[in-house]
């Protein structure tokens, strides 16, 4: 006899999505859906970026075509749900810079706009100074600014500059930016997958 729908207890896996391909937009692992009556099966779930944005490892990117001053560049990452770049390790630090043009600027997620010399990210968290690809800098050169120099941009000079591309520049300078943001995962599909599973059985 078919138990009532009412009767079936659902017990799901959390869908955990580890690869961490650099070069795919979206990725695929499984999520178990188990019944009390022992069946069980197995649905894709897809993890992805939106239009416009690259994936690398939990993260997604874009690297505006607009240049816009440091805080402005903040306010737009935030406006597309995620923030002005953190870069946390070295193989990040070699992502986005791989991904950049020639001499041209991008602005990161990193100033010392409240105190001079205590680089924190817009999270408010410290620079971790074992952690850091500084160009001959920062140097805070105030000739022609004398507000000095309180953001910081990451340049691709050439492909030897990878772990020296660093520069602190004025805040109000307009340059292109990289935002960040977690992926996301599209549950669509494996609900469908539910969803046919119980006309299947039930």
């Amino acid at each position: 006899i078919k138990p009532l729908l009412s009767q079936i207890t659902l017990h799901f896996i959390i869908c955990i999505c580890c690869s961490s391909s650099a070069t795919t937009k979206q990725e695929t692992t499984t999520v178990s859906v188990i019944l009390t009556s022992r069946f069980s099966f197995t649905a894709p779930c897809v993890v992805q970026c939106d239009a416009g944005w690259e994936l690398n490892g939990t993260k997604c990117y874009n690297f505006s075509s607009n240049r816009l001053n440091w805080t402005e560049s903040r306010d737009m990452c935030q406006s597309l749900g995620g923030h002005l770049v953190k870069i946390e390790s070295r193989e990040e630090q070699k992502f986005v810079f791989n991904q950049l043009i020639k001499d041209d600027r991008f602005w990161i997620g990193l100033t010392d706009s409240e105190t001079e010399g205590q680089w924190k990210w817009t999270d408010g968290s410290a620079l971790d100074q074992s952690l850091t690809f500084w160009n001959q800098e920062p140097d805070n050169y105030d000739v022609i600014n004398p507000e000095g120099e309180d953001c910081v941009v990451i340049v691709l000079e050439d492909k030897s500059s990878v772990f020296k591309s660093w520069g602190d520049v004025p805040c109000n300078d307009k340059y292109r930016f990289i935002c960040e943001k977690n992926r996301f995962v599209n549950d669509s599909s494996y609900l469908q997958h539910t969803y046919l599973y119980f006309q299947q059985f039930y």
